[in-house]
């Protein structure tokens, strides 16, 4: 998992995109989910084709 997220493997934006987005353990190179996976939206073998990443400024109060 990221560093923004605290559970390990939910969201994972660095893993090989599947053709059609639905895969297997028998497809994936190591028998893992290593998909483009956000399980908690698609499931854990689902490969997201594209991911967007946006990081909100802070701003400190004075």
């Amino acid at each position: 998992g990221g560093w923004w997220y605290n559970r390990c493997h939910s969201a994972n934006p660095n893993g090989r995109y599947y053709m059609g987005g639905k895969y297997t353990k028998q497809m994936s190179k190591h028998g893992t989910d290593d998909g483009v996976v956000w399980m908690n939206w698609k499931g854990s073998w689902y490969s997201l084709k594209a991911i967007s990443m946006k990081i909100r400024p802070y701003f400190q109060s004075r």
